[in-house]
């Protein structure tokens, strides 16, 4: 159990076309699909394994886990 892993917070996603990627510019708005107050997912190796709120601490953005999912090997 000494091994390091990636934790990826992933807040929401959005699909759009390479032309509107590629117009993107400082202030741009990319809006997600997720809704305020839905939770945020951990990600481990791609796979789900908890759900949470984003919290600040300190000057850092962090994510309060409230639901661990079953996650197998």
């Amino acid at each position: 159990m000494d091994v390091t892993v990636d934790i990826v917070a992933v807040l929401g996603t959005a699909e759009m076309k390479i032309s509107q990627v590629l117009q993107l510019g400082r202030g741009a708005v990319v809006e997600l699909e997720r809704l305020v107050g839905e939770p945020v997912e951990l990600r481990v190796e791609g796979r789900l394994l908890a759900r949470g709120e984003v919290i600040a601490t300190d000057d850092k953005l962090s994510v309060q886990i409230t639901e661990v999912v079953k996650f197998s090997t």
